[in-house]
């Protein structure tokens, strides 16, 4: 895997056939900005994750897990209360862009 890249494509999460997403305003933490997202597949599609082997693992985590066991999967929601890649005390916070 040395020397691959992560290449953009167009359309983003929606390029594959039969993937649509949106993104609203919530209000959950913060106002004037998207703060909830659906990431919704006409079809049932496959699932995976990657997980921290830490004995302590905040709740979102571990639902995370669960839906992971089933293998698919055919909406997901996020929400993103702050853009930091730290999980506290059941508190679920993402890093990075949402559905651009």
């Amino acid at each position: 895997m040395k020397g691959n890249k992560i290449v953009r494509i167009r359309g983003g999460i929606t390029a594959p056939k039969g993937f649509f997403a949106s993104a609203t305003e919530a209000g959950i933490k913060y106002s004037n900005r998207e703060d909830m997202a659906l990431i919704f597949s006409q079809e049932s599609a496959v699932l995976a994750g990657v997980f921290t082997k830490n004995r302590v693992k905040a709740a979102p985590v571990k639902l995370c897990m669960e839906g992971v066991k089933r293998g698919k999967a055919q909406a997901i929601v996020l929400i993103v209360v702050v853009q930091m890649p730290v999980l506290v005390n059941g508190e679920w916070k993402m890093q990075g862009e949402l559905l651009r």
